[in-house]
């Protein structure tokens, strides 16, 4: 295999690699990728901001490239050679339906999971366990389920692989989206009950020790001012955690305002000093009552 590396650029990390993925005809997890620009901040003007990376495939692994593939004829690999070429959209679909029909030699694509299991399965570790394995394969993820345990705010799926640090990109956004996306198929589902939560490289599992450790020093204060103190706004499965993690804590109490992801959480002495008006309780040691 040539050691050669082809570069692709695009807006953002996921187009440059969706551009990698077409022109070697691979999988992401078949591609060794090495980022050679990706500005930190974007500037005004969006265009502007390119990622650049650098890809090969893997070791063992033989690119599929496709006959007429623009960038294999043109010799280069920047995502500016290659103009999307509207006009034959409809010769690429066409070649994409005859791929599933497996005609004219083309190997057919992978068939992805089903996202759940059959009905009769009512296991929840499984249940979950196969639901990320099934999301991890529709986004093309190079990420593997390790674990499945239980957390005091629910069951949580626990992903390890190369792909864990786009997920923990601005922020996590990417591993909140999943998570945000597991709970309403599971919603709709209707098997389990409660939230789920999916960690990636063990990093919510840090930050979460981070978010009580600052729970606790905040309902110290409280014990020794007498004083409430507020946390900053929190998703529900935030607060959950917690509430629970202050429950057997004795002298103070917890209670939220606010709506939607601009709720927060307070921590207050459990018996209210004269003239204090918070508001009465929404919350019993399981969880908010009104989520």
């Amino acid at each position: 295999m040539s050691d050669e590396r082809v570069q692709f650029t695009g807006r953002d990390m996921t187009e440059a690699v969706a551009a990698a993925r077409k022109h070697f005809g691979l999988r992401r997890q078949d591609l060794d990728i090495e980022i050679v620009e990706q500005p930190k901040v974007g500037p005004v003007d969006p265009g502007a901001a390119r990622v650049t990376i650098a890809v090969r495939p893997r070791e063992g692994v033989t690119p599929n490239f496709e006959a007429g593939d623009p960038v294999r004829q043109g010799g280069g690999g920047r995502r500016g050679d290659r103009a999307d070429r509207r006009g034959d959209r409809g010769e690429r679909r066409e070649r994409g339906r005859g791929r599933h029909r497996d005609r004219d030699g083309d190997a057919a694509p992978p068939e992805l999971p089903a996202l759940l299991p059959p009905q009769d399965v009512t296991d929840p570790r499984e249940i979950l366990a196969s639901l990320a394995r099934g999301l991890i394969a529709g986004f093309d993820l190079a990420l593997e389920v390790t674990e499945v345990v239980e957390t005091p705010a629910g069951l949580r799926v626990k992903l390890d692989g190369e792909d864990v640090p786009l997920l923990l990109e601005e922020n996590a956004e990417g591993l909140d989206a999943l998570q945000y996306l597991a709970n309403r198929i599971l919603q709709k589902d209707g098997r389990l009950e409660g939230r789920v939560s999916i960690d990636a490289g063990g990093h919510r599992e840090a930050a979460e020790a981070r978010l009580v450790e600052k729970a606790k020093r905040l309902a110290q204060e409280v014990l020794e001012t007498g004083r409430t103190r507020k946390m900053p706004p929190m998703g529900p499965y935030e607060r959950r955690l917690v509430h629970l993690a202050l429950a057997e804590i004795e002298g103070i109490r917890t209670f939220s305002t606010g709506s939607g992801y601009q709720r927060r959480l307070h921590i207050a002495p459990a018996r209210k000093p004269k003239g204090d008006v918070s508001p009465t309780d929404d919350a019993t040691p399981g969880g908010e009552a009104s989520e």
